[in-house]
């Protein structure tokens, strides 16, 4: 009895859940994907540990010397003073990277990047965080290409005052003030149409702020522009997604996840649209990747992902391995509000699948 009814009536026991899940999908698509474009949201910058010792973070701009235009998709590694790995970043669309929880001392930044080659530069971290610091790379005269990792021609060309704008709508969104941000990139844009990066974060302040129609539309300007723009190809992709177009979405996303291998946010979009489009087995994959990448920085990712996952699980009839990411939900959000449906769900899946183990033989 067990054998032929527990698999159908398993399935029932998460039907209600994970359509629940589903149903929180283009809630979040509308506005996490745009949300997570900033590096780690609410994370702190200063924090003090229980060792005694104060932790920080240390933002920078890699950009050419010479233009000043930013440099994006390049490598960041960073050491201590003993040589010591701490961590690696990919510069985002304005040139961003940031380490978290650094104590106090000095450390050496190693930036890679086909257009200039290996520059290093050290720097010190004392007393507070690290902010704006400017890690200035020698510009060459012609650019050196590596798959799609170069410098575009409309970075090394940003008129000063378009740059400016710019960077006072960065400072703006840094503060989650999104609406006032809008006029400063209307304004970079203006006085240069070709500005990628600024139609990329003009996409991403609509979107948070749930105008998707503008947004898609500065998104499709910037990869028009250059579509070799991740955060542009992470927004138009989930924005895709959510509206039903999933081949495009598919195109959009894998090319993100090409341009920044195991990215959690990445991943997770790839997750989601997988499971809009019933491809149970890309689902899991790219959610556990989403999961295991987010790894390092737990919570950054939402509790959805897990429910995702154990329903990717679920409709593959891997129960323990469901069970395996309900046990994590519960153990990373324990309050959150579908957690007492997880914690019977679980019980209930439990019960219904232990008679799919084989009989124990008879002792002799």
């Amino acid at each position: 009895m067990k054998t032929g009814t527990a698999v159908p009536r398993a399935r029932e026991v998460f039907r209600r859940l994970a359509c629940a899940a589903v149903l929180l999908l283009p809630v979040w698509s509308m506005g996490a994907a745009a949300a997570l474009a900033q590096m780690q949201p609410g994370r702190p910058l200063a924090r003090s540990g229980s060792d005694g010792r104060n932790y920080y973070a240390l933002e920078g701009y890699l950009v050419l010397g010479g233009e000043g235009a930013p440099v994006h998709n390049a490598q960041v590694v960073l050491t201590n003073s003993s040589g010591a790995y701490i961590g690696t970043q990919v510069t985002d669309n304005e040139g961003l990277f940031i380490f978290y929880d650094l104590p106090e001392g000095t450390y050496t930044i190693t930036a890679t990047h086909p257009s200039f080659g290996r520059h290093v530069q050290t720097v010190e971290v004392l007393g507070g965080p690290v902010r704006g610091l400017l890690v200035k790379v020698p510009e060459k005269t012609s650019a050196e290409t590596l798959g799609t990792a170069t410098v575009p021609l409309w970075a090394t060309r940003i008129p000063d005052e378009a740059r400016r704008s710019y960077e006072a709508a960065r400072k703006e969104m840094q503060a989650g003030r999104h609406r006032q941000s809008l006029p400063h990139l209307e304004e970079a844009v203006r006085l240069y149409p070709e500005f990628a990066a600024a139609h990329a974060a003009m996409g991403s302040a609509h979107l948070i702020l749930g105008g998707t129609e503008a947004a898609a539309r500065a998104y499709e300007r910037a990869l028009a522009i250059d579509e070799n723009l991740p955060d542009a190809c992470l927004g138009l992709g989930a924005l895709y997604s959510s509206a039903g177009r999933h081949q495009q979405a598919e195109v959009l996303l894998l090319r993100a996840l090409r341009l920044r291998p195991a990215d959690a946010r990445v991943e997770y979009e790839l997750g989601q649209l997988y499971a809009r489009m019933k491809d149970w087995p890309k689902a899991e994959e790219h959610l556990r990747g989403a999961v295991e990448a987010d790894a390092a920085v737990p919570k950054r990712l939402p509790s959805r992902v897990y429910l995702l996952l154990v329903n990717a699980r679920v409709q593959q009839e891997k129960y323990a391995a469901a069970m395996a990411a309900m046990d994590e939900f519960l153990r990373l959000y324990p309050n959150d509000p579908f957690a007492p449906q997880v914690r019977e769900k679980r019980k209930l899946l439990e019960d219904e699948t232990a008679g799919l183990a084989p009989a124990k033989p008879p002792r002799p």
